[in-house]
């Protein structure tokens, strides 16, 4: 339960320093711990850049919702109905109407499966929270969102001779941007939680933490235990320079005259994973390898 709750927005872990088990949001610390930057001498190890695209979720949906349509028989209208909530079957000859009292909030999306069998001739009619859907004959799930409270009622034709099977549950999603170009679905499933408006403010929240691309790369130092989980850094990269590279006439590219190789463009660099030390990353994850080196996932922080 625990690692479903923290996904994509909390962070749990054991700090070696204290043995304490910590549960808490993927927030970077307030200022920065350290840096790592470049000298003319020293190049970073840095490798596994992604643009964080594969991590990027554009659309949260909960699953396994309860059923909002009683499963008791005596509260539904079936006058012309025959069997349980599990199968009802028409009577033909009759246009009564199948329903259910229970009144869905207004505003609210509601997905309606229904499964129909042995059923030769006529339609029938779902209405559920100011929405009509008519002239249905098979199988089929309707994605609806209401705008009233009123309650599922299902109306056949006379000839309609099949049996339904119905089921509404409430569609709780959190959508970045329905036109968006690249839309990336995760789905939400947390035993523990059962309230629907905990669900959906449970996402609109995953929503928040998901919807932006944030790039991330891996960082190979020197053993160095003091660094931290949520640690927040700042990393400076030249990237590679190409073979045909010069550094003569340096001070023509630069509309400043400057010593400083940090401020003067000293190559043409087409080539590597170039990090402006203006932006700043939120350590993701540790490893300490045998040839006494730490490996730090670094993520930046939007």
């Amino acid at each position: 339960m625990v690692q479903d709750l923290a996904k994509g927005h909390s962070i749990f872990y054991i700090d070696p320093e204290d043995n304490y088990f910590y549960f808490k949001p993927a927030d970077p610390t307030a200022t920065v711990v350290h840096e790592f930057l470049e000298a003319n001498n020293r190049k970073l190890d840095i490798s596994k850049w992604r643009e964080g695209i594969d991590r990027q979720v554009t659309n949260w949906y909960w699953e396994n919702i309860d059923e909002f349509l009683s499963d008791v028989d005596d509260d539904w209208t079936s006058a012309g109905w025959s069997g349980s909530t599990s199968n009802w079957s028409h009577t033909t000859g009759n246009t009564s109407i199948l329903s259910e009292p229970s009144a869905p909030e207004s505003g609210k999306p509601y997905k309606i499966t229904y499964t129909v069998e042995d059923r030769t001739s006529g339609t029938f009619t779902i209405a559920f929270g100011g929405t009509s859907n008519a002239g249905l004959s098979a199988s089929g799930v309707l994605e609806v969102t209401t705008s009233t409270t009123g309650n599922l009622q299902i109306t056949p034709t006379s000839d309609f001779n099949g049996s339904i099977k119905i089921s509404i549950v409430p569609v709780i999603k959190a959508v970045n941007d329905e036109s968006q170009v690249i839309q990336v679905s995760e789905t939400c499933d947390i035993k523990g939680i059962t309230n629907n408006t905990q669900r959906q403010n449970l996402i609109n929240y995953l929503l928040t933490r998901s919807k932006d691309a944030k790039p991330y790369f891996s960082l190979s130092l020197p053993y160095f235990p003091v660094i931290k989980l949520l640690d927040r850094v700042k990393v400076q990269s030249f990237g590679s320079a190409p073979r045909d590279a010069v550094r003569w006439g340096m001070f023509k590219w630069t509309d400043k005259d400057t010593g400083d190789p940090n401020t003067a463009p000293r190559w043409r660099k087409p080539a590597g994973i170039r990090i402006s030390s203006d932006d700043e990353w939120m350590v993701r994850g540790i490893s300490h390898d045998a040839n006494f080196r730490t490996i730090v996932e670094l993520q930046k922080i939007l």
